[in-house]
């Protein structure tokens, strides 16, 4: 039987204390990213779900997993999750372009998407 010496154990439950507590902050982070830029691209007060919402969102999770993928090339999971949200992405745009061009210009340039 192996016996784990008490100062390690404690140390341990520490740790993954300190790892929850990192996560909820990031979390929470991530949450008050998401409500900032839902403010700058809304079309109105209670506006969540427009299409500029919805672009500017894409594009914030497109970022983040690019980072993501820069440091690990090899996640194939994540590499299929970003090609699935730049495609998203990318017919969003499409139908913004077909209904309101100035809309889409305004978008394309608030965001910096094409060069």
């Amino acid at each position: 039987m192996i016996y784990l010496d008490y100062t390690l154990a404690t140390t341990c439950v520490t740790i993954i204390e300190l790892q929850r507590q990192e996560n909820l902050e990031n979390n929470l982070l991530d949450l008050q990213k998401k409500n900032e830029i839902i403010q700058k691209n809304a079309l109105h007060a209670n506006d969540t779900g427009s299409t500029e919402v919805q672009i500017a969102l894409l594009t914030e999770r497109i970022q983040q997993l690019t980072r993501h993928m820069t440091a690990f090339g090899h996640d194939y999971h994540s590499k299929r999750s970003l090609l699935r949200l730049v495609g998203q992405r990318r017919r969003l745009l499409a139908y913004l372009n077909n209904e309101d061009v100035t809309r889409y210009k305004k978008l394309v340039k608030a965001l910096g998407l094409r060069k």
